[in-house]
C-alpha cells in the first residue's frame, strides 16, 4: 500500500539574547550566566512517528537543523514550538506543543503541560541578537506557561523553574529566578523575554513581580512588587508592600499604583509603626500610622464595621491586614476599602495608645478633597478590669466614628460597642450605642439635629435622615433557664425629649414559665414644660399541660401628663381584669402660656437686643475698640461685611433713607431668592398667632448723615435657617398640647442679615489733590551760609555710621510712636513694631539696614 505523503515545515530563530539586558535587574545577572539561545517552531501536515521520524530528523541533520521535535501522537497536534536556554555554558531544552491548526491556535495548556500557540515557516534563520535591551516591560504570561524546574545557581544568581509561553504574537521564555548577596537577596517572579518569530525579531521583557529581603542579626528587612488585574478602564496595576523588624519596633506599609488607560494615574501608601512606648503612663504613645492617596479614596466604613477596617485595626493586625501572607492578601484585604477615584486626594495620620495602662485605643484622621470634602475620624477603645487578668470581671470595646461630608453638609459622631463586650460574666453582653448629628449647607435638613443614647420613643417616627441607633443594655443568659435583659434610651431633638428603659427576667423550666417586666418611657417638651410619661409594671406565668395553657399576670400601668398634671392608672388583676382609675386633669386641658418677658428670660437666654458681628474685611492684628454705647472695628481696605442678627425670626426688612425715613427693602434678600421675605412665624410658647416682625437697618457716616444703601449698592443677602416648631410654630389647640416629637421643622427661616459694602470703583484717575500740597517751600540762605562748602565728599572707605544714627533714632522716640500708631491705624504696621519700645528698636536699628549708609552735612 503505498504511504501517505507529509509535509514538514520548520523555522529556527537565534536571537541568542542575555538576560543581563533585561530591564530592573539585569545589571544583576553575569552576561554569560543566561541567555536564549534559540526558538524551534514544527508544523506536520500528520503524525510522524517511529522509524518515520528518525528519517525525517536524519534529513533535517543533512541541512543543519538538529533535534527536531514532533507533535506525539494522539493529541492531534500539528505545531511544536521549542527554545534552548544556555545557562552558564549548559543548554536546557524547551519542548512543549501547541495543539490545532496554525491558524486557529489555542492558548490553553495540555495534559502534558505544553501550551498552545502559533506561527512557523519553513527553513533556518539566524538572528543576530539586539542591540539595546527590550524598552518596555510588560506583563507576563504566567498563566498560560509550561514549566520545567531547573534548579540551578551559579555565582550571586539561582533560577529556580523556566517556562516558555505563547502570547500576543510573541514566544516568552520566563523564570523564576533569584539574586543574592552579603544576606540581601532579590527575588523576581515571571521574569523572562519574548521575541517575535518573524524578521527582524522584536524582543521584550516582562516582570511578574519582584521580592527583597535582607537579614542581618536581629534585624529583618523584606519588601516585594507584584503586578495586579487591573480593574475595568486600567491598564496596569501594580501591588507593594515593606516590612523592617527589630527587637524593638516594626514598620510595615501597602502601596498600591495604577495606571488608566488615558494615562492618568491612582496611587496611594499607608505604612505603621509599632513597638514605640513615648510617654507617661497617662498616655503612652504605642504606635504611629499615616499615608496618603492620590486620585483615589478612603470608603469611610459603617460604625459596625470600624473595629474591623483595616486602616484602623492595624498592618500588625495579622487577621485584619496579613502582611506575612504576601502583597496579593494585603491588598485583597483592602479591596473596596480603597479604590480609585479621579480627583480625590486623601491624607491620613493615626495614633495607637494606651492610658494608665487601662484604656487601650486606636484612632486615625482622614482627609479627602478634590471632588468631596470629607473629614472621619475613625477609632476603636478598649479597657478590662482587672487591666492584666486572663479572666476580666469586665471588659468593653467602643467604636467610634465621627465624620463632616461636604457635599451633604452632615456632621456626625457616633459610637457602638462591639460584640464582646461584657460585664460581670463573658455571657452578660453589653451592647448598643450613641450618635450626635447635625446638617449645615446644602443639606436640605439644615438646622436640624439629634442626640441619641440608645434610639427613640417607642411612638416616635424617626425623620429618614436620623441615624439608626441600637438600645444601651444588657443581655444575660444566666443559665438555661434563667435570663435577664436591661436596656434604656435618651435622646434630644429640636422638638422633644425623650428617655425610657425596660427590664425583663424570664424564667423556663419544664411546662412552667414565668416573667417579670418593667418600663418606663417619658416624653418631654419645654416652653412651655410638658411631659407625657409611661410606666408599667407586670409579673406572670403560663403552664404547658398539654391541651390547655393556664396563665395569669398582675400589673400596673400609670399614664401621668401635664402640666396641669393628670392622668390614668391601670390596674391589671386576674379574674377581674384590668381597672382603671382616672386623676387629677383631662389630658389636652390648656398649659400656662408663657409671657414675653418669661419667654425671652426662659427660652432666648435673655438675649433680647440684635446682634451684630464683622464676617470679613477685619484689619488683621486689629481688636475691637468697645465702649459703653459703640463698638469700633479697623477695616482693611477690601471688602467689608457684616451680619446683623436679631434674636428672633425675621418677615420684613426696613432700611433709613437719607431723608430720615424708612421704607422696605425693595429688592430680593437671595442672589435667586424665593420671595423678599420669609412668612410669620409664631411664638408657640406664647401660644401667640402668626406676627410680623420687621428689622430696621441704618446706616450712617461720622457726621450722622444716613447712607442710602440702594443707590449706592449695598447688598442685603438673607441668612436662613431651618427652626423648630416647638419655638416658632403655629399656636396648639386644646386637644394637641402634649409634646410631639415629630413635628418637622420650619424652612428657609430668615434668621439674620449680611450687610456687604460696595467694592472700590476702579479708575485711572488720581484723585483731587488740594493746591497747597504741591505749592513750593520757601528756603532763603543768608550770605554766610554756603552750602557747597559743607558738603563733604563721602569716603572710599566705609565710615563708623551705626553710632550717630543710633543717637538719632533714639532722640526722636516721640515721632517713632506716633509713626506706629498711624500704621496701625491703617493695618499696615509691619509685625513687631507694635508696643516696641523706641530705645530697643535703636539699639537693633543695624539689623535693619542692608548696607552701610551714606553721610553728608546738608545745613546746621
Amino acid at each position: 500500500m503505498a504511504s501517505e505523503s507529509a509535509t514538514v515545515l520548520l523555522m529556527r530563530v537565534c536571537p541568542k539574547v542575555s538576560l543581563s539586558r533585561l530591564p530592573v535587574v539585569g545589571g544583576q545577572i553575569p552576561d554569560s550566566a543566561a541567555r536564549l539561545d534559540s526558538l524551534d517552531f514544527t508544523y506536520v501536515s500528520r503524525p510522524i512517528l517511529g522509524q518515520e521520524a528518525d528519517k525525517v530528523a536524519a534529513l533535517l541533520a543533512g541541512v543543519g537543523f538538529r533535534q527536531p521535535t514532533f507533535p506525539p501522537a494522539g493529541t492531534g497536534g500539528k505545531l511544536t514550538i521549542g527554545a534552548v536556554a544556555e545557562l552558564g555554558g549548559r543548554q536546557v531544552p524547551l519542548r512543549p506543543h501547541v495543539s490545532g491548526s496554525v491558524n486557529t491556535p489555542s492558548t490553553a495548556p495540555s495534559p502534558s503541560g505544553e501550551v498552545d500557540g502559533a506561527g512557523g515557516a519553513n527553513g533556518l534563520l539566524e538572528e543576530e541578537p539586539p542591540a539595546s535591551a527590550p524598552a518596555v516591560l510588560v506583563a507576563a504570561p504566567t498563566a498560560r506557561a509550561a514549566w520545567t524546574e531547573v534548579g540551578w545557581s551559579v555565582g550571586p544568581l539561582e533560577v529556580r523553574r523556566l517556562g516558555i509561553a505563547y502570547a500576543d504574537g510573541m514566544v516568552w521564555v520566563l523564570a523564576d529566578a533569584g539574586v543574592s548577596a552579603a544576606g540581601l537577596r532579590l527575588d523576581a517572579v515571571g521574569l523572562g523575554l519574548g521575541v517575535t518569530p518573524k524578521s527582524p525579531v522584536e524582543v521584550r521583557g516582562c516582570l511578574e513581580g519582584l521580592g527583597l529581603s535582607y537579614a542581618n542579626g536581629p534585624v529583618e528587612v523584606a519588601g516585594a512588587i507584584v503586578r495586579q488585574q487591573p480593574p475595568e478602564g486600567f491598564r496596569l496595576m501594580l501591588g507593594g508592600m515593606a516590612a523592617v523588624r527589630t527587637p524593638q519596633i516594626s514598620v510595615d506599609a501597602v502601596a498600591s499604583y495604577a495606571e488608566r488607560s488615558d494615562g492618568s494615574v491612582s496611587l496611594f501608601v499607608f505604612g505603621e509603626l509599632e513597638g514605640l512606648r513615648v510617654g507617661a503612663p497617662p498616655f503612652e504613645l504605642l504606635g504611629v500610622s499615616g499615608g496618603f492617596g492620590y486620585n483615589s479614596e478612603v470608603v469611610v466604613p459603617a460604625l459596625e464595621d470600624v473595629s474591623g477596617f483595616p486602616l484602623v485595626a492595624g498592618l500588625t493586625d495579622k487577621e485584619k491586614f496579613p502582611v506575612s501572607q504576601g502583597v496579593a492578601k494585603v491588598l485583597g484585604a483592602l479591596e473596596g476599602r480603597i479604590r480609585p477615584a479621579m480627583g480625590q486626594v486623601w491624607l491620613a495620620a493615626g495614633v495607637h495608645f494606651s492610658s494608665f495602662e487601662f484604656i487601650e485605643g486606636r484612632a486615625l484622621a482622614v482627609l479627602q478633597f478634590g471632588q468631596d470634602f470629607t473629614l472621619s475620624l475613625l477609632g476603636v477603645a478598649s479597657a478590662q478590669f482587672p487591666k492584666k487578668s486572663s479572666r476580666p470581671f469586665a471588659k468593653a470595646a467602643l467604636q467610634l466614628r465621627a465624620m463632616y461630608r461636604a457635599s451633604t453638609g452632615e456632621i456626625s459622631f457616633a459610637g457602638l460597642f462591639t460584640r464582646d463586650s461584657y460585664v460581670i460574666h463573658p455571657d452578660c453582653r453589653i451592647e448598643g450605642g450613641f450618635a450626635f448629628c447635625t446638617w449645615v449647607d446644602p443639606s436640605p435638613h439644615r438646622g436640624d439635629f439629634v442626640v441619641s443614647f440608645g434610639g427613640y420613643h417607642p411612638r416616635f417616627r424617626k425623620p429618614a435622615h436620623y441615624p439608626d441607633v441600637p438600645r444601651l443594655g444588657f443581655q444575660w443568659a444566666v443559665s438555661s433557664d434563667l435570663s435577664v435583659r436591661g436596656e434604656c434610651y435618651a435622646a434630644l431633638t429640636p422638638s422633644a425629649f425623650m428617655l425610657g428603659g425596660r427590664l425583663e427576667v424570664s424564667y423556663h423550666v419544664w411546662n412552667l414559665r414565668a416573667w417579670f417586666h418593667a418600663q418606663v418611657d417619658a416624653l418631654i417638651q419645654w416652653a412651655p414644660f410638658s411631659f407625657d410619661i409611661s410606666v408599667g409594671i407586670e409579673v406572670g406565668f403560663e403552664v404547658d399541660l398539654g391541651l390547655i395553657h393556664p396563665r395569669g399576670s398582675v400589673g400596673i400601668h400609670l399614664d401621668l401628663w401635664g402640666p396641669p398634671t393628670g392622668g390614668i392608672a391601670t390596674v391589671k388583676v386576674p379574674v377581674l381584669g384590668n381597672v382603671s382609675i382616672r386623676f387629677g386633669q383631662s389630658r389636652g386641658a390648656a398649659p400656662s402660656w408663657l409671657t414675653w418677658d418669661e419667654f425671652v428670660k426662659d427660652t432666648l437666654g435673655g438675649k433680647d437686643r440684635v446682634q451684630i458681628a464683622p464676617l470679613a474685611g477685619i484689619a488683621p492684628q486689629q481688636a475691637a475698640q468697645a465702649s459703653a454705647d459703640r463698638t469700633v472695628w479697623s477695616v482693611a481696605q477690601g471688602g467689608f461685611s457684616i451680619a446683623v442678627r436679631p434674636p428672633v425670626p425675621i418677615s420684613e426688612v426696613h432700611v433709613t433713607t437719607p431723608d430720615k425715613t424708612v421704607k422696605k427693602w425693595p429688592k430680593q434678600l437671595d442672589p435667586a431668592g424665593p420671595s423678599v421675605a420669609s412668612d410669620p412665624c409664631s411664638i408657640r410658647p406664647m401660644q401667640s398667632t402668626p406676627v410680623t416682625t420687621r428689622q430696621f437697618i441704618t446706616v450712617a457716616k461720622e457726621d450722622g448723615a444716613v447712607v442710602d444703601l440702594e443707590k449706592t449698592g449695598w447688598q442685603l443677602i438673607a441668612e436662613r435657617q431651618h427652626l423648630p416648631r416647638s419655638l416658632w410654630g403655629t399656636k396648639l389647640d386644646r386637644h394637641h398640647t402634649s409634646p410631639d416629637a415629630n413635628e418637622p421643622l420650619l424652612n428657609d427661616q430668615i434668621v439674620g442679615v449680611r450687610l456687604v459694602v460696595p467694592p472700590p470703583q476702579e479708575s485711572n484717575e488720581v484723585g483731587p489733590i488740594p493746591e497747597t500740597e504741591l505749592q513750593a517751600e520757601d528756603f532763603t540762605l543768608t550770605d554766610d551760609e554756603n552750602v557747597a562748602a559743607r558738603w563733604t565728599t563721602p569716603a572710599t572707605q566705609p565710615v563708623n555710621t551705626a553710632s550717630p544714627v543710633r543717637a538719632a533714632v533714639a532722640a526722636h522716640t516721640t515721632g517713632y510712636s506716633a509713626l506706629v500708631r498711624a500704621l496701625e491705624d491703617l493695618a499696615v504696621a509691619p509685625a513687631g513694631t507694635s508696643g516696641q519700645d523706641p530705645a530697643d528698636f535703636s539699639s537693633r536699628v543695624w539689623s535693619y539696614l542692608t548696607e552701610e549708609p551714606l553721610s553728608a552735612v546738608t545745613g546746621r
